[in-house]
């Protein structure tokens, strides 16, 4: 697999179109996958299940219900580029010779305590 393939990535927001587009899409990802919830706080980096603890899921500050999002290998964040990202919304990249979904399913962000984004990643 070459680089760029490696490095495919595509974000499908939840409009009207993006409804209808990104559910077929999800369907046929879904039937052969595995799915794990994954609780990541806010200016924080967790490993991504499946890669050996070589690709991390980093987020930036929740803020006014949206999120920067990035994946990359250690420190760096060259698999999916810094991204804003909202509830509902689904990226889909490549590692290798595995495709990864992530749909943001919540964005918490709280007055006092740790503000966290839980995100179903399947695989």
């Amino acid at each position: 697999m070459s680089v760029s393939e490696q490095k495919r990535v595509s974000v499908i927001k939840f409009g009207f179109i993006g409804i209808f587009f990104g559910l077929s899409l999800i369907t046929s990802a879904v039937l052969a996958s595995q799915t794990v919830q994954l609780v990541v706080f806010q200016r924080t980096s967790e490993p991504i299940p499946e890669t050996q603890n070589a690709l991390n899921l980093y987020l930036g500050d929740i803020t006014q219900g949206q999120v920067l999002l990035s994946v990359g290998e250690h420190t760096t964040s060259d698999i999916v580029k810094r991204i804003s990202v909202t509830r509902g919304d689904i990226v889909r990249f490549e590692y290798q010779t595995r495709s990864y979904s992530m749909k943001i399913l919540r964005l918490v962000n709280r007055l006092t305590g740790p503000d966290f984004a839980v995100i179903e990643l399947t695989y």
